[in-house]
């Protein structure tokens, strides 16, 4: 007996750390995975209130039903009754989202059924009796459990049950792990709420410090998935930085097998446990520390041999801070779909390694073994290829930091294409379409795409440049890799000639420069489409071509579309049908436009209005008398060399904006890129001789503004005057009405007046009558 008494008053003196190290994380997960309800620990309470970020919860009348503590910690809890959820935005562009989903600027819902997963202390102070003994009318607010409540466990239970299956197999996620992840760690950082609202479908609210927003609502659709109806709130930065990876794969038809990733990293600050991004595709099978010793990690099947996204690793010991270390993982998926007529296809083009944090950077080695009869390319320079035991291994370095690389591989046709100045460009697809030589056309092409944006934007950084055709209509631009959709080999219309420099550019866009966040996205994608728009336009010699890309990016802006045959834009009938237009939201919000009401919202913006957005910079730097952009070149490679290998920002390049036409561009980016307003003009013009007998040009703008903010631009007026001659000015626009004058000189007689010449600002323009 005093021995008993001594091992227990051992454990009740150490420190938290060292209690919950007497259970390891194996242990920890299994009882998380089994968990049920802590009956004994069950209460009816009333009136209790707590809030988390913009998140209030009132817990009027019912029962709540904490689960089993693990390693010393409630980890969550079910409330059955009367409740209600309050949800304050914190900024207008997070309000203008709520009514865009709710009709609302703020959230009132009643609810019947909560159920909340955390690793704070709720349970603590929902549960604890009392920690106020009756409320202000003299009733308890939490009493014990008692017998005529035990019909209500078997409805959490069943809660439970069905709300964990929804997030393993419907979205990939595995509370659990998240929760463990937080255990081992000793933090407080993650509360999950599932609200049963009574009127409205089931509502999400989360607080996680390792996701992209540290706070997130999200609400139910009728695709029985969640829309993100907000979010906001810096998380924390990774936990650990990526330095090297080393990548050994064996394709074998469809599948992955014998896949090895060796990952050089450095925690930023101590950790025992470290989460990992894959593709759901992929099965993890193993994960050794430096030292070769297996180490524990979670990751759930989900269903249909997909698995969750989250590959949590757990050491046994603390990893210290700025010190290197070595994981490796053992994996395989069915990853690959094999085509007809010789082609792959990726299902995993990105994910297919494990990947910490979001967009790190990393250098890289790659070895490939495939059948004999296949090539592979990849995001790195070929250093070695042989033929081993009827199998073609073959090994890519990519020396400088990079977030992330892919392949292809299969046994199509390559072909190498030389051009001046670049290093060798391989293509490989099929060799019919695109004027008889398809690959040889599309390796000049992506040359002649190179140079000019080596020359606008800076040079190219790579040794290296492969292009590959995959199935689908869509395309990718990694490091030295492009991605092309199989139609894009066949034709040379000015949109496959824009959408094969688009994923050139990238190179420059998302590669040399980087984006921080989902909310910067748009500097990748936008900067990328208007290169494209730019190219296509040069190749042609027209431009046109550029005036009638522009055209087709304010029609979809304004939802609108393009009727007809089009060769740019989205169709009216989509744009009419599945898109907000400009009004979805700021392009800052990124994916979040993208919603089961609005699935076109995001490509819309981030890659059309974004282009327009750097079209306008472009026009306003432009020298309309000489027809040269070159200020607006010396500024993009300035943005280029200030961030070089790194991320850029919104705000960052504001300032370069700023530094290169040299005032405050707040107000612009207030309007076009935190703003969702678009102007109307209505132009009219008129010669008047005065009494003096001054002939004069005279012409008057009238703006509308939706939604009706104050909004000012320089909107360029071109003049012309006969014999392809013009005159150019820039009036600027802040009024509702204004009228404009300019003397006109001896015998100058304007033929024509044009407002807004080569779609300068992005607005409707419609001519009236004086």
């Amino acid at each position: 007996m005093r021995t008993i008494l001594v091992l227990l008053t051992a454990v009740l003196l150490m420190p938290k750390s060292q209690v919950e190290t007497l259970q390891g994380p194996a242990e920890m997960y299994a009882a998380l995975r089994d968990i049920g309800v802590e009956t004994s620990a069950a209460r009816r309470v009333r009136n209790i209130e707590f809030s988390r970020g913009p998140a209030t919860f009132v817990l009027d009348d019912g029962r709540w039903l904490p689960f089993e503590p693990v390693a010393g910690r409630v980890t969550g809890a079910v409330f059955i009754g009367e409740g209600r959820v309050f949800y304050n935005p914190p900024s207008g562009v997070e309000r203008d989202q709520l009514v865009k989903f709710a009709d609302s600027e703020t959230l009132t819902e009643e609810f019947d059924r909560l159920y909340l997963r955390f690793t704070d202390r709720t349970a603590d102070f929902v549960g604890a009796t009392p920690h106020a003994e009756v409320d202000e009318i003299g009733q308890p607010r939490a009493v014990p459990f008692s017998g005529d409540d035990v019909s209500y466990l078997e409805d959490a239970e069943e809660l439970h049950a069905d709300i964990r299956k929804h997030f393993i197999e419907e979205e990939f996620i595995n509370l659990e792990s998240r929760i463990l992840v937080d255990l081992v760690d000793e933090s407080d950082g993650f509360f999950s709420a599932w609200i049963e609202t009574r009127d409205e479908g089931p509502l999400h609210f989360e607080q996680d410090r390792l996701a992209w927003d540290l706070f997130r609502l999200r609400g139910w659709t009728r695709s029985d998935l969640f829309d993100q109806w907000g979010g906001f709130g810096a998380a924390a930065p990774p936990a650990a930085r990526p330095i090297h990876y080393s990548l050994e794969m064996m394709l074998d038809g469809g599948n992955v097998e014998e896949a090895q990733a060796e990952l050089q990293l450095a925690p930023r600050v101590p950790v025992r446990v470290l989460r990992f991004e894959v593709h759901p595709l992929v099965e993890m099978k193993e994960v050794l520390d430096v030292d070769g010793e297996s180490l524990f990690f979670v990751q759930e099947e989900a269903k249909d041999e997909q698995f969750e996204r989250a590959v949590s690793v757990f050491f046994d010991h603390e990893l210290a801070a700025a010190t290197a270390t070595t994981v490796t993982f053992v994996y395989d998926g069915e990853l690959v779909d094999t085509q007809l007529g010789g082609g792959e296809y990726l299902k995993a083009s990105t994910g297919w390694y494990p990947e910490i944090g979001y967009l790190q950077r990393a250098t890289f080695d790659m070895t490939f073994r495939v059948v004999d009869d296949d090539r592979v390319f990849a995001s790195g320079v070929r250093v070695s290829e042989d033929i081993v035991d009827d199998h073609r291994v073959v090994r890519f370095e990519q020396d400088l930091p990079v977030a992330f690389v892919s392949y292809n591989y299969g046994s199509m046709e390559a072909r190498e294409v030389e051009i001046e100045g670049l290093p060798p460009i391989m293509v490989f697809g099929f060799a019919s379409g695109f004027g008889g030589d398809a690959l040889g056309n599309v390796g000049i092409d992506i040359g002649n795409s190179l140079l000019l944006f080596s020359e606008m934007f800076g040079n190219y950084p790579f040794s290296y440049m492969s292009a590959t055709r995959i199935p689908g209509n869509h395309g990718q631009g990694f490091p030295g890799l492009l991605h092309l959709a199989a139609g894009s080999f066949g034709n040379e219309s000015d949109n496959s000639t824009a959408f094969r420099a688009h994923e050139t550019a990238h190179q420059w866009w998302g590669h040399m420069v980087g984006w921080k966040s989902y909310r910067d996205q748009w500097i990748s994608e936008g900067f990328a489409e208007y290169s494209g728009a730019l190219y296509a336009a040069a190749y042609e010699g027209d431009p046109g071509v550029l005036d009638e890309i522009t055209k087709a990016w304010r029609n979809d802006i304004f939802k609108r579309g393009n009727a007809g045959f089009r060769s740019f834009g989205m169709p009216s009938g989509a744009m009419q049908r599945d898109s907000d237009g400009t009004w979805s939201g700021p392009i800052t919000l990124g994916y979040r436009l993208s919603s089961s009401e609005t699935p076109l919202d995001y490509q819309m913006l981030a890659y059309e209005k974004g282009a327009y957005i750097l079209h306008m910079l472009r026009m306003a730097m432009f020298d309309w008398t000489t027809g040269s952009d070159e200020p607006f070149r010396v500024m993009m490679r300035d943005f280029v060399t200030a961030h070089l290998g790194g991320e850029a920002t919104t705000e960052s390049f504001r300032t370069i904006i700023e530094k290169h036409i040299g005032e405050d561009m707040g107000w612009f980016f207030d309007q076009w890129v935190y703003g969702t307003a678009v102007p109307t003009y209505r132009f009219a013009w008129k010669v008047e001789t005065l009494i003096d007998g001054q002939r004069q040009l005279q012409f008057r703008v009238r703006q509308s503004v939706e939604p009706d903010v104050p909004f000012r631009m320089v909107v360029p007026v071109r003049i012309n005057i006969g014999d392809g001659r013009f005159v150019v000015v820039k009036v600027l626009v802040d009024k509702p009405y204004e009228e404009y004058a300019f003397n006109l000189s001896g015998s100058l007689n304007p033929e024509d007046v044009i407002f807004n010449p080569r779609n300068a600002v992005l607005a409707e323009i419609e001519e009236e009558s004086w």
